[in-house]
């Protein structure tokens, strides 16, 4: 069923100009700078673009002043031009619905009214700390096929946003410890993202080496050696993140992260990306045509993308299941999946692998120690099935030993007395069981 028709869709929405020609004009190119100030000067009014010696301008104000020598501009000849006019375009129609962004380049959007952390923690003091929400990414983009019409679009990318309303000072305060790890701040916003959240675009400054009463002092630094901590933030790291919710919720954190990742998932796991693209289909839908100059507007599909099969750009192709070699020259040579038959025929290297007798270390806590152990047993010598499956491919039942051709193969258990989110226990612990091989 599947080779005969696909399901598969990007995550691209097509668009529809409402004309093929636009109004603009053109400028020589003289300099950088000379394009910075028109953007900086214009920016209300204008979109320009530079296209190797001269510089496209197209108006999208009706009182927008006359630029440079007009001209006519067409779709498909300047796709590139009506490309950057898409992207302006939803710049303007988002700040217009008063929307946040942590970016420009690529359009990202911080949904603020999902507050994952809420989600999460409850009414806890923890959530009012850091921020954990949606994220979306949405770029201008373009499908060109070889010797076909352009495909012009609107591509979405879905994550999550997260950092740290507390700065250092106030983590500090509730027993964080924040040693070695690296800080933030507010930086200044161009004036041309100035609607762009500061505490988006924050600036890296370095790493904590002390703190003497409200002073840090830094290592691996940019600018300044010493910075006041009540004006930095940790760097919006995962693992910073997580560091802080282990320290301030110690007996529960391993419940709270994996409700973190769940909520996570939400936002970035296909099924949901898909409902919240139908979201954002008729979002769009409801406030078209989307105005791209003065002369030029555009309008959303209906549908994702969904690629025809070929070898064409924005095309796909179903390739064919592969032949794997259990011998070498090939005298064994069988379909995929290849499971059911390593466990018949063995691995390729079956008569030439020369250590048929592997040692194997393994490092856990100790309080899974009887779960470790179940779990290896099971390993080495596989899994004993209750039940039948006929005509049907038992999955691992020979055991690693059976399966791969081996003589023998030692575990070695080695517990681990600290937590199983301790790094450095876990180093110093694999340290001292290679001084002992």
């Amino acid at each position: 069923m599947f080779r005969n028709s696909s399901d598969i869709k990007l995550n691209f929405i097509p668009i529809d100009f409402t004309s093929t020609t636009f109004k603009g004009s053109v400028l020589a190119y003289k300099s950088d700078d000379q394009l910075r100030q028109l953007r900086r000067k214009y920016r209300e009014s204008h979109v320009f673009r530079r296209a190797d010696d001269c510089i496209q301008c197209v108006p999208f104000k009706e009182s927008a002043e006359s630029l440079g020598e007009p001209t006519e501009y067409n779709i498909t000849e300047h796709f590139m031009l009506a490309r950057v006019l898409v992207h302006h375009a939803l710049i303007r129609f988002l700040k217009s619905k008063g929307y946040e962004f942590a970016s420009i380049f690529p359009i990202t959007r911080i949904i603020g009214k999902e507050d994952l952390m809420m989600r999460i923690l409850g009414n806890s003091p923890g959530n009012t700390l850091m921020f954990l929400r949606p994220q979306y990414e949405i770029e201008s983009r373009l499908i060109v096929p070889h010797n076909k019409d352009i495909k012009f679009g609107l591509l979405f990318n879905f994550s999550v946003k997260q950092g740290f309303n507390a700065t250092v000072s106030e983590l500090k305060s509730r027993g964080i410890d924040v040693s070695g790890r690296y800080v933030v701040i507010e930086g200044e916003i161009d004036p041309v993202q100035s609607f762009v959240e500061s505490k988006y675009k924050r600036k890296l400054m370095g790493k904590i080496e002390e703190i003497n009463g409200t002073m840090v002092k830094l290592s691996d630094f940019r600018d300044e050696e010493k910075i006041d901590s009540t004006v930095c933030y940790l760097e919006p790291r995962f693992e910073n993140f997580d560091h802080c919710l282990v320290s301030m919720y110690p007996d529960n954190h391993e419940g709270i992260l994996n409700k973190k990742r769940a909520e996570i998932f939400k936002v970035t796991g296909a099924k949901h990306q898909v409902e919240r693209l139908g979201k954002l289909i008729w979002w769009l839908k409801k406030n078209e045509p989307i105005k791209c100059s003065t002369d030029l507007s555009f309008t959303i599909s209906e549908q994702l993308y969904s690629p025809p099969r070929g070898r064409d750009a924005g095309n796909f192709r179903i390739l064919p299941d592969p032949m794997c070699v259990l011998r070498p020259g090939g005298s064994i040579t069988v379909k995929w999946p290849v499971d059911p038959h390593l466990e018949d025929k063995g691995p390729f290297d079956t008569e030439s692998f020369p250590k048929k007798a592997p040692r194997i270390a393994v490092i856990f806590p100790r309080r899974f120690k009887g779960e470790v152990e179940i779990f290896m047993r099971q390993f080495k010598d596989g899994i004993v099935q209750n039940w039948k499956r006929r005509d049907k491919f038992v999955p691992y039942s020979q055991g690693f030993i059976r399966k791969y051709r081996l003589t023998a193969c030692d575990i070695d258990l080695y517990p681990l007395e600290g937590d199983s989110d301790d790094a450095q226990a876990y180093r110093e612990k694999c340290l001292e069981v290679l001084m002992l091989c």
